[in-house]
């Protein structure tokens, strides 16, 4: 007989922003037990004061920068919460170059509809990118507080990287183990 455990890194979850739904993303990515990074364009120092309860602070000034500063892998769901628009085009258009399966948007959809129009004439082809984009981020649960919004855009990102669907267990087949 033998015992085989698959230890696999935590999902690292990188918030690109600073205001009160980055707090509340940060509170939802630590609870799930993920690895959260807070990147922002104040120093580290000022980052980890205002967001303890992450595990890296990255002070970034250039979206550019994001992809060498921030590893970001095939386990990473990065969200882009700055709400300023040029900013988080630039960043948006950054994540997309990157492995990471999740790259969610937080604000309107009218916005979203505006950032997704702007990325288009900037890349026309990064169609296959573009799958990997979700905005405005989130599961529609009437999330209105910042820790509802967080609660939604931590659930989407999880069921898009462990392959499912979101849909409620109550409409699926009970699956049978079979030895």
């Amino acid at each position: 007989e033998a015992l085989v455990e698959c230890a696999r890194p935590p999902v690292r979850l990188v918030v690109f922003g600073s205001g009160p739904d980055v707090e509340a993303l940060v509170r939802q990515g630590a609870a799930v037990g993920w690895h959260v990074v807070v990147v922002g364009t104040r120093s580290a120092a000022e980052l980890r004061a205002q967001f303890g309860g992450a595990a890296e602070w990255v002070s970034l000034v250039h979206a550019e920068e994001a992809a060498r500063r921030v590893a970001l892998t095939p386990r990473t769901a990065a969200v882009v919460a700055t709400h300023g628009y040029a900013r988080d085009r630039a960043l948006t258009a950054a994540l997309l170059q990157s492995p990471a399966p999740y790259v969610g948007v937080i604000g309107s959809r009218r916005r979203f509809r505006d950032l997704l129009g702007d990325l288009a004439e900037e890349a026309p082809r990064g169609g296959s990118a573009r799958g990997r984009l979700f905005g405005p981020a989130g599961l529609d649960l009437g999330a209105e507080t910042p820790d509802e919004i967080a609660l939604a855009v931590v659930a989407e990102a999880h069921a898009v990287l462990a392959g499912r669907s979101a849909r409620p267990l109550r409409g699926l087949r009970r699956r049978v183990a079979r030895r």
